[in-house]
């Protein structure tokens, strides 16, 4: 969502006319057609996710043929039911007349967004992706890249030692006698062995402290939409009752727990993050003044760095989390307005240090940034794009 408002500014710093920008998350009224009758009169450029694209095109509310120039951002994202997908195949190439057709202009870093790195894998992305957007694959020459006065950031692998196997702290053996035979609490069980291992015993036990909390406000939001089941009012209501109150009554359990602060200097953490601390001191010993993302690959894994960090970071490491938007209830809700303020406080200063989902992978432009810590490896090229600093690897 921070991309949609990032590329409108800039269009309206470059453009001589009007630019809208639009998320699904603006409200009811952006679902009528004469809000986007308005719009089009109105502007000449509307930047908006592609889902918004998707469902106004849907019902009818623009066809193609009222589209002059389509733009992708992130382009490799157009395969299997991306929404850039399914604006190409259900809506673009339907236009039979072709005079009607938008032209396409596509944007990304790396076209090719595949698991797979051999040449057979990396040709076939990149010919489906021709394929599907109609369009053609252009990039900078050889030549010009190596005479390109963009300085190529220094890269360094960390090592860590190898880490602990997945163990049950004693909180958790604690849980697991008093509550081991639910089974909805099951997975919450393996998370908590799986940050002992990735993160150590300090993550696993605070973990506890959220899980249980999150998703009984999961819980107590599924029992409202029941409601508005008639059929299933009775014994469905009775049933997430029950839940709720054993997620509430183990919620209350964890709290008489007393989780003492992490230190670097018992094994509270994982060798993996005493490395992470040791880099991040080598930057932020001295000074507020550098701007670090670290990438991870769990949402989970954020939010835990994010309270380890605030308490061994140090004076001039000020941090946060930076996740995708979260429209349901637990895992800690995350609004556009909590995005925005994220970012905007980072470029200003006020946070130095984020520790960030993929969602700040692609395209978000902030320029001071000049550390990039890739904690947990990432997994397509893509990812390997904005991370080219020090990346965290076992021995």
């Amino acid at each position: 969502m921070n991309l949609v408002f990032q590329q409108a500014n800039v269009l309206r710093c470059g453009l001589d006319q009007k630019v809208e920008s639009i998320c699904g998350s603006m409200g009811t009224s952006l679902w009528h057609k004469t809000t986007w009758d308005r719009h089009f009169q109105q502007n000449m450029a509307i930047v908006c996710t592609a889902e918004v694209l998707v469902q106004c095109l849907m019902h009818s509310f623009i066809n193609m043929s009222q589209i002059n120039l389509l733009i992708f951002d992130e382009a490799h994202h157009a395969k299997n039911n991306h929404p850039y997908a399914r604006i190409m195949k259900d809506y673009y190439s339907q236009e039979l007349d072709v005079t009607k057709r938008p032209r396409l202009f596509g944007m990304t870093a790396s076209p090719i967004d595949v698991r797979g790195q051999s040449s057979d894998h990396i040709k076939q992305a990149a010919s489906d992706l021709e394929r599907l957007l109609h369009a053609k694959i252009a990039t900078i020459s050889g030549e010009q890249l190596v005479n390109n006065s963009i300085s190529r950031p220094d890269e360094e692998v960390a090592v860590y030692a190898k880490l602990e196997s997945a163990q049950e702290t004693l909180l958790h053996q604690a849980i697991k006698a008093k509550y081991g035979d639910i089974t909805a609490f099951q997975k919450f069980f393996i998370s908590s062995k799986r940050h002992n291992s990735e993160l150590g015993r300090w993550a696993s036990d605070m973990y506890w402290s959220f899980a249980f909390a999150d998703e009984q406000s999961r819980k107590l939001q599924q029992r409202e939409e029941i409601k508005y089941n008639k059929t299933k009012l009775n014994n469905s209501q009775k049933e997430w009752d029950t839940k709720v109150e054993r997620l509430k009554e183990a919620a209350e359990f964890v709290q008489q727990y007393i989780v003492e602060p992490p230190t670097l200097c018992d094994e509270a953490l994982s060798s993996k993050v005493r490395l992470l601390h040791y880099w991040l001191n080598l930057y932020y010993e001295r000074t507020d003044e550098p701007r670090c993302i670290v990438f991870v690959e769990k949402r989970e894994t954020a939010r835990l760095l994010k309270l380890i960090f605030q308490k061994i970071g140090g004076p001039n490491l000020h941090c946060d989390m930076l996740v995708g938007i979260n429209n349901r209830a637990g895992e800690q809700y995350v609004s556009l307005r909590n995005q925005i303020l994220t970012v905007s406080k980072f470029r200003k200063g006020e946070l130095n240090c984020l520790f960030a989902t993929s969602v700040a992978e692609e395209g978000l432009d902030i320029p001071q940034c000049n550390l990039v810590v890739r904690f947990d490896l990432y997994r397509t090229m893509i990812g390997y794009v904005p991370g080219l600093h020090p990346k965290l690897t076992p021995a």
